[in-house]
């Protein structure tokens, strides 16, 4: 669990406040230790967590989105110091406001940043792939996955293509599959993966990218060196998450089984 925080004080608040009172159209006194009602605002996994001031006078708060509608108004109880807002796994990024009434408002930059670090074919990399694929351990893959921004996303698709044995371009076609290996239940798939900000996650593919006979391939229909392309679909952002890195293939087996090496990732 992590969490990026970020408190910038609006003056527009004080401004209104010393022109009111140059003018003398108001006699509120805000009394001894009054002040701005908020302490920060951070992310915590999915939720935007609102801390206030021990002696804050807040009535209640409301999140608004960087496209200016409401994300949701929460009634703050005598003595509580923190309201929280579920975001979602589908949500605008950017700038949003948390706006206090009667007064006091902060902003908040929400940004997710996802990028693909590792892949690696799952029979070289043995004891780091689920037991419970079993004979398919290493003809699937893992993919190494880090999220450097401080907003959540959610990963609805693990779809593979270039010149490997099995591309699984169908789950870019498909509503109800996402080509990601449920490891923790044992089988099946995920119909998502959240990577919150600042954390990293492994996958593991559920649609057997390096198999061979999945289409009826040997090692010799393959070129010895090709390109293995990588695509990430998520619920936050217009565009997919995508990497390239080249992949070697040799055999030495008269069984035409395929010997499999990913290289470095091409920039």
């Amino acid at each position: 669990m992590t969490s990026n925080s970020h408190a910038r004080r609006t003056v527009l608040g004080s401004i209104a406040a010393t022109v009111a009172g140059l003018a003398g159209c108001t006699d509120r006194n805000p009394g001894p230790g009054a002040g701005d009602p908020f302490e920060e605002a951070n992310i915590n996994d999915e939720s935007v967590v609102v801390k206030l001031a021990s002696n804050t006078d807040v009535d209640r708060i409301n999140l608004i989105s960087p496209n200016g509608s409401s994300v949701g108004s929460k009634k703050v109880v005598s003595g509580e110091t923190r309201v929280e807002f579920e975001l979602g796994r589908s949500y605008t990024p950017g700038s949003y406001d948390i706006v206090g009434e009667p007064a006091g408002e902060i902003s908040l930059q929400i940004q997710p940043n996802l990028r693909i670090q590792e892949i690696g074919v799952g029979g070289n990399h043995l004891e780091r792939m689920p037991d419970s694929l079993g004979n398919t351990q290493d003809v699937e893959a893992l993919v190494a996955v880090k999220n450097t921004g401080n907003g959540p996303n959610s990963i609805t698709g693990l779809i593979f293509d270039g010149e490997i044995p099995n591309p699984t371009e169908d789950v870019k076609e498909s509503d109800s599959k996402s080509g990601i290996y449920d490891a923790s239940g044992g089988g099946g798939e995920l119909d998502h993966v959240t990577v919150s900000g600042g954390e990293k996650k492994v996958l593991y593919s559920s649609t057997l990218p390096f198999s061979t006979s999945a289409e009826g391939k040997d090692c010799e229909s393959l070129p010895d060196r090709g390109s293995l392309e990588i695509e990430i679909e998520t619920s936050v952002g217009e565009s997919p998450v995508s990497a390239e890195y080249t992949i070697r293939y040799s055999s030495s087996d008269p069984s035409g089984d395929c010997t499999m090496e990913i290289g470095e990732k091409q920039e």
